[in-house]
């Protein structure tokens, strides 16, 4: 999977310039995206005053899961919770009759084990990490693919303007977890490409947070996401 950009393209530069896999490069009077580099981060479409680039073949939710989660009919009591709290629409059933989930639309988060009273949802595959998961700022490249597809909204962080980070010579702050909302579902994991992102002792997440505060002061304007700041 990758991104294209169309014959529509007005040349800007604004996506290459953005691009934080370097993948996109001026060919025959226009911009074309290496497949091959692509990291899928969309920021080239976020990036386009017109939004241009667009997506190409589907994607495979099931290559994101670390566990893939089912529902014990035996316990199950039919209440709905975890189909009220599946982000992807993936749990069907009646009330007071047992629920199913769709594993060609689960993307393995675990909200709904996390909803459920009666023990009814159980998975398979890698257990839960004991310790919370971090994002190393030294190997994270900010291309907002874990912020993006994180099904709990627990990355903190932001496409910093590039007229801000060119004017003022200032870096885009470190994205982090907040510890209070992450489900440690390792989906940010899978989706990263620089492997930023572990299980990490409290004193090395305390640091990292740090940091990320010290970061997010010297950039003076953090209101818009988008990559250009128009």
């Amino acid at each position: 999977m990758a991104y294209e950009i169309p014959y529509e393209c007005i040349c800007c530069g604004g996506c290459m310039e953005r691009c934080p896999a370097r993948a996109i490069h001026p060919e025959n009077g226009m911009y074309v995206i290496d497949a091959a580099k692509c990291i899928d981060c969309a920021i080239c479409r976020e990036t386009c005053p017109y939004t241009l680039p667009y997506h190409v073949g589907p994607e495979d939710t099931s290559l994101h899961r670390k566990r893939v989660y089912f529902i014990d009919d035996g316990k199950c009591i039919g209440c709905s919770a975890c189909s009220r709290k599946c982000p992807v629409g993936a749990i069907s059933g009646e009330l007071r009759k047992s629920y199913t989930i769709d594993q060609a639309l689960c993307i393995g988060c675990g909200r709904c084990a996390a909803a459920c009273r009666k023990d009814a949802v159980f998975f398979e595959g890698e257990s839960m990490p004991d310790l919370p998961l971090s994002i190393d700022p030294e190997k994270c490249i900010r291309c907002n693919l874990c912020k993006a597809n994180c099904p709990a909204d627990a990355i903190i962080g932001s496409l910093v303007p590039k007229f801000v980070v060119d004017f003022y010579d200032v870096y885009k702050p470190p994205y982090e977890i907040d510890p209070e909302k992450c489900l440690r579902c390792g989906i940010c994991q899978t989706w990263c490409t620089q492997d930023a992102i572990a299980p990490a002792e409290a004193d090395v997440v305390a640091a990292r947070h740090a940091l990320a505060e010290e970061s997010r002061a010297r950039v003076p304007l953090q209101g818009s996401e988008h990559a250009l700041g128009i």
